[in-house]
């Protein structure tokens, strides 16, 4: 099967974007939450005053063991929750929540949405979830700089915080001595400051100043990384606006964006996304990043090493290379290299009898069984390789093979991604040299363009069940595809049961001819 490439944007109500963090006690393996903050903008005010760093978007706060339950009943619309690492804050919601129906892939939470009955408003919403991970694969402390002039770092910095204090035993008590504090703080700097923030924010409870309030110092802090996330991803949401005119909230990933944009772009013209078993073959010739020392051997070296990073290679690809157009056809048999050559593009699959040219570095590769890429010059039998590596197998390591079959391409190339990609590249070159941060933006989204194409399967999939009675129906009526199952909440009121079974639905449309 084939399809079309077409837009692949998000498309639900929602009428507020809630920015959100949690903070938990740190014992052992196991993180109970005593405090929630959160933001609550109005998805018509989403669009930023870049010179606002005021409190003009007020982060509220609950406290105890029921933030969560407190969290979800102030939110009395339809809402998009937004956290930088969804996977670790959605937990402290799961109790509560119901309907759950989230997009994971390779492990990783990509988003979702969950109904929540509010029993201030006697009312049931659905809300959405997003990680800015996704968008902003950076850590917060690096937002600042990332998104700021020097005069606004100041006020969106991310703060000093010593979690390994916040134990679920000093949770509990009223305050904590600064002697304790200073056990987990060990560089000088971050104990001035520290105790800079105590004195500003007002937090020491004697005359002596010996004890402080942990708890509100961790509201604070709470508060301000909410801040930082607000201001970075709605200064991140202004950059992508100006540079693709996509509005980020319709999307799970940055890798979705870009794909968005090169079809809004037109490099997808008369491209397609492909299926099934045409689909499966051609995504054996994708072939990812290479992490090797010269011949497969190890160094111990003291001397000191020149890091060479070639520059924005992904992209370099992309402007060299025009996206094949059409659909694939089948090779004929007995098709021999000079028919090959004909083409535009090709799939095939080969029979590698001899390599003639040894290589330090070798062009195949394959993978180990626990999962390692090695690249070997004694690597023979079957492969599945694209047009390019196979003319460089020919050119650099004189290689012997035979063709056994594939696909081909014959419709030509769309050349469109070319000027995109470039016109990215050089406005990037620009706006680096202008010491603009948006560059940081552009290098993200040159090298992401592309991810969408080479999606790999999930032959799993991950559901949600509300109820114990529920769950185990499911599982009994359904154990053939049955991979397991377990109880990820049972607080004596809500159990639920998160179930991995076997996805033999081959749904997914991607187009790995173009990502190899």
């Amino acid at each position: 099967k084939h399809e079309h490439i077409e837009r692949s944007k998000i498309t639900k109500n929602y009428s507020q974007v809630v920015f959100f963090d949690f903070e938990t006690s740190t014992n052992k393996d196991t993180h109970k939450p005593y405090l929630v903050c959160h933001a609550n903008v109005p998805m018509e005010k989403i669009t930023s005053d870049l010179n606002d760093f005021s409190n003009k978007y007020y982060v509220e706060a609950k406290f105890g063991s029921s933030c969560a339950f407190q969290f979800l009943n102030s939110l009395d619309r339809n809402s998009v929750l937004i956290a930088h690492n969804i996977k670790y804050d959605i937990r402290f919601l799961m109790p509560h929540i119901f309907a759950v129906q989230f997009v994971e892939r390779q492990g990783r939470l990509m988003g979702g949405s969950f109904k929540y009955y509010n029993p201030r408003t006697k009312k049931t919403f659905i809300h959405e979830i997003r990680d800015s991970c996704l968008m902003i694969a950076k850590k917060l402390i690096e937002f600042p700089e990332m998104f700021f002039t020097k005069t606004q770092q100041e006020s969106v910095k991310k703060e000093i915080m010593p979690y390994a204090l916040y134990t679920e035993e000093n949770v509990e008590k009223e305050t904590l001595t600064i002697e304790e504090a200073f056990k987990y703080i060990t560089d000088k700097k971050d104990q001035e400051q520290f105790l800079k923030n105590i004195t500003e924010w007002r937090l020491f409870m004697d005359p002596k100043k010996l004890t402080f309030s942990h708890i509100l110092y961790a509201t604070r802090y709470c508060q301000q990384d909410v801040r930082v996330l607000l201001f970075g991803y709605r200064k991140f949401r202004d950059m992508i606006k100006e540079l693709t005119g996509l509005e980020i909230i319709e999307y799970l990933s940055l890798s979705s964006i870009g794909d968005d944009f090169m079809r809004k772009e037109g490099a997808y013209t008369d491209c397609y996304k492909l299926n099934g078993c045409v689909r499966r073959f051609i995504q054996k010739a994708v072939v990812g990043g290479r992490c090797m020392i010269r011949d497969n051997t190890k160094h111990k070296s003291k001397e000191r090493v020149q890091d060479f990073d070639a520059t924005s290679l992904y992209p370099s690809a992309i402007a060299r290379l025009g996206f094949l157009k059409g659909v694939p056809k089948i090779i004929p048999d007995n098709a021999t290299y000079l028919q090959l050559q004909s083409y535009d593009g090709y799939f095939v699959e080969i029979n590698v009898r001899k390599i003639n040219k040894r290589l330090h570095f070798p062009i195949l590769s394959k993978l180990t069984e626990d999962g390692t890429r090695l690249f070997s010059n004694d690597i023979t039998g079957n492969i599945i390789v694209d047009k390019y590596t196979l003319e460089d197998l020919i050119e650099f390591q004189d290689m012997e093979f035979d063709i056994l079959g594939g696909y081909y391409f014959d419709s030509g190339r769309n050349y469109n991604c070319q000027s995109i990609i470039r016109r990215l590249f050089n406005l990037r070159k620009k706006k680096k040299k202008e010491g603009n941060n948006i560059q940081e933006i552009i290098k993200l989204l040159m090298n992401s363009v592309y991810g969408k194409t080479i999606l790999k399967d999930e032959p799993k999939k991950i559901i949600y069940m509300d109820n114990e009675k529920e769950a185990m129906k499911y599982i009994m009526r359904n154990s053939d595809i049955i991979c397991d199952f377990n109880k990820i909440v049972s607080d004596g009121f809500n159990t639920k049961y998160r179930i991995k079974i076997l996805d033999e639905t081959d749904d997914l449309f991607t187009s790995p001819h173009i990502g190899a």
